[in-house]
């Protein structure tokens, strides 16, 4: 995931995310031929913190996410679907230094009922538990 953000005061953030190949996936399916799933995501937050002490916040993200799946095997039909709407998350970050911190939060990018491309009715859910590292410019 890459992140970029601007922090406006300690209360209030905006911030773009970018998750690559999130989870991807292999599997054999019921008549031997091997699939493969790719899902890549973007969204769009306002960031809302709650400073515990000048190094230690909680956050909430709220915002918009776009998510491309796709999935793709032997003798089997290639997909691709797209999900956007709302989305949401919670984390919290501590910084160790004026530039360095570290973050780990968990966003809900898609959760709804989706007709695909097949014509299915689906419950689909992505979401992301990220743990990573900040540096402020």
């Amino acid at each position: 995931m890459l992140q970029v953000g601007y922090k406006i005061n300690p209360y209030f953030a905006f911030e773009g995310r970018y998750w690559v190949g999130m989870s991807d996936q292999s599997w054999e399916n019921t008549f031997g031929d091997g699939l493969t799933a790719q899902v890549d995501t973007w969204g769009l937050y306002t960031k809302l913190f709650l400073p515990a002490t000048d190094s230690f916040n909680v956050y909430a993200l709220l915002g918009y996410a776009e998510a491309t799946y796709s999935i793709d095997g032997n003798n089997f039909e290639q997909g691709n679907d797209a999900f956007d709407g709302f989305s949401w998350g919670l984390g919290t970050d501590v910084s160790f230094s004026d530039n360095v911190g570290v973050f780990i939060d968990y966003v809900a990018l898609y959760d709804d009922y989706y007709t695909n491309y097949r014509g299915n009715d689906a419950n689909i859910r992505i979401d992301s538990l990220n743990v990573g590292m900040t540096y402020t410019f």
